[in-house]
């Protein structure tokens, strides 16, 4: 198993929330449009969401350094879908560290991103929970499912949507 590389993605989460919180709190939109009360929300949301992933994030480290992992399948999955999970997150910190003001933001990426931080979570959520139960036997039964597969894929699919897509910033 491949132990999920970047030890300060929790701590980075936390850091790029506390920037968005920052940021509104003393550069809001410099009107009050529905808009930009929408981004204000969306942003203060994904604020949440990066303070949520640190925490799942978190979980999932300690349990992949405590569990002993015996099952094929969750190595094989948990080896194919966390690299990536870091990777999108540490775009997203990255872009969101590197803000000055909210003005210029892209309100939809803001949007996108939200939904794609709670698929990464749930990815790893579902590889913390598998981690928790004893037994190659039982972690490979839980592992074959539809539903299983699809949190993984949604995962990954969460990844290539943040890395492929537009930055934060309108050009």
């Amino acid at each position: 198993m491949s132990t999920p590389t970047s030890q300060s993605l929790p701590s980075a989460s936390i850091t790029a929330a506390n920037t968005l919180t920052t940021l509104l709190a003393t550069s809001p939109p410099s009107n009050t449009t529905t808009s930009s009360s929408t981004l204000t929300t969306d942003l203060a949301f994904l604020a949440t969401r990066l303070q949520q992933f640190s925490q799942h994030y978190h979980q999932l480290v300690e349990w992949i350094d405590t569990a002993p992992i015996q099952s094929p399948t969750l190595k094989d999955q948990l080896d194919k879908t966390v690299p990536g999970i870091e990777q999108a997150v540490e775009r997203i910190v990255s872009e969101v560290g590197a803000l000055k003001a909210i003005g210029g933001v892209d309100g939809g990426v803001v949007k996108a991103w939200i939904g794609d931080l709670a698929g990464l979570s749930r990815g790893v959520i579902f590889g913390t929970q598998i981690l928790s139960v004893d037994g190659a036997e039982e972690q490979e039964t839980r592992l074959d499912h539809d539903e299983a597969r699809e949190l993984f894929a949604e995962a990954r699919n969460s990844t290539g949507r943040v890395l492929g897509g537009a930055g934060l910033v309108l050009n």
